[in-house]
């Protein structure tokens, strides 16, 4: 069985429904997210749709609630 990898670096924010993650001191365009990954705040899950830059990612309208500044996961 092989163990997920995963990447917390940095806060974010979403709105409630929204489908854009705003990330601060993240780095995601060098591969720590990509689509399909899953996003993980809190309890409240996501698929990553696409990467945008180093600081946004694209998801299907959060269902989580609002959130900001907020400690995450991305599961690889």
């Amino acid at each position: 069985m092989t163990a997920l990898s995963s990447y917390s670096t940095g806060t974010v924010s979403v709105a409630a429904g929204g489908t854009t993650v705003t990330g601060v001191g993240t780095i995601w365009s060098d591969g720590s997210a990509k689509p399909g990954d899953i996003l993980q705040i809190g309890n409240s899950q996501s698929v990553i749709s696409d990467v945008t830059d180093a600081t946004h990612l694209v998801i299907p309208p959060w269902g989580g609630g609002a959130q900001s500044g907020v400690a995450y996961k991305i599961w690889q």
